[in-house]
């Protein structure tokens, strides 16, 4: 649930005549969620999977996480709720959701957070954030997905994408349409692609077949609770006001003491992901084929040369990537964290 917030992808729709229909064409329902899969795999995407847009099975859960404040600063999170509980208050002409995963796992994933004898520590950048913003580079492959559907599918299809950019629980779709399972870290793990993964999804009036959740394997693991440095995780819940990761990409004020040393610690600059490194099932996952994370230039940074931007290198730093969501004087506060110096006060970000 806690994920960057970004201005809504461009969901190209195409207006149907039959939103209903169940079978297109000749094409056996089955048929056509098999072709749909095989085809998103071969368009790019590393997991595809089929759901039908439903209540959330989480309502109890999602209400209690708002009430207890763990969103914290994120309000934005909390006027969804509705939505994100009924989906089909905002989708009403959806029947089936296409689950779609990207793998974004680059070599900068295992660089050790330690610097070596005599030398500058250098800030880590989520791996997620590593590489071109996912939000573009997903979108973009969901149209081509999109204009595959439709010239096989052309009269009566109607989609729309999502990419972290709208009130969808797509962890919990991804769930249901068998990607994954939701861990112990709320991440959705795949037992052969791990968790180093993005999510997007295809909303469609064609009332596809799903496909069976898959089981839980965490088992009686608990890695990434106790490898947390904020103890922002219990079994299967995120605090994200503890999260690191909410501290220096959604946090907008100032990081409290408390958090600092734990911040300097883990050695990020941008986001965190102690609790997917330490996981087991991440152990063989594999690296991104996708180029958009072949460029490691900006996988560590180092304090003093944040410190030295200004609004112009800022701009040439972050441009296309998801780093751009942290604005510069955030980059300097958390530099400072990072550094051992006092960062600055809110009312100077």
């Amino acid at each position: 649930m806690m994920t960057p917030s970004r201005p809504p992808v461009d969901a190209a729709c195409r207006n149907a005549s039959a939103d209903q229909l169940s079978v297109m064409g000749s094409t056996s329902r089955g048929e056509l969620s098999a072709w749909i899969k095989r085809t998103a795999l071969e368009t790019g995407f590393d997991l595809a999977g089929i759901t039908h847009l439903a209540r959330s099975q989480h309502a109890g859960y999602i209400q209690e996480w708002f009430a207890t404040g763990q969103h914290a600063a994120m309000d934005y999170l909390q006027r969804h709720a509705p939505v994100k509980i009924d989906p089909q208050i905002h989708w009403p002409w959806v029947k089936s959701v296409v689950v779609l995963g990207l793998i974004y796992r680059p070599p900068v994933s295992d660089i050790p957070t330690a610097a070596g004898p005599g030398t500058e520590p250098k800030g880590k950048i989520a791996a997620y954030a590593v590489g071109r913003d996912y939000h573009r580079v997903m979108a973009g492959l969901i149209k081509r997905l999109a204009r595959a559907i439709a010239a096989r599918e052309s009269e009566s299809f109607r989609w729309a994408a999502s990419v972290d950019t709208s009130p969808l629980l797509e962890r919990e779709f991804a769930a249901r349409a068998g990607v994954g399972w939701i861990g112990k870290n709320t991440m959705v793990i795949n037992p052969k692609k791990g968790s180093w993964f993005v999510l997007g999804e295809l909303l469609t009036n064609i009332n596809l077949t799903s496909d069976s959740p898959m089981a839980d394997h965490c088992g009686s693991c608990r890695r990434c609770i106790d490898a947390c440095p904020t103890a922002a995780l219990t079994p299967y819940q995120m605090n994200a006001a503890r999260c690191i990761s909410y501290q220096l990409i959604e946090n907008r004020g100032d990081i409290a003491p408390a958090y600092q040393q734990p911040i300097r610690d883990a050695g990020y600059l941008v986001g965190c992901d102690i609790c997917q490194a330490v996981c087991p099932h991440n152990s063989k996952a594999p690296m991104a084929a996708n180029p958009a994370w072949g460029n490691l230039l900006q996988a560590m940074i180092a304090p003093s040369e944040v410190s030295g931007w200004d609004e112009l290198e800022w701009d040439r730093q972050t441009r296309g990537r998801a780093t751009r969501r942290v604005k510069l004087p955030m980059w300097k506060r958390n530099a400072s964290i990072l550094a051992g110096e006092e960062p600055p006060s809110a009312d100077q970000l």
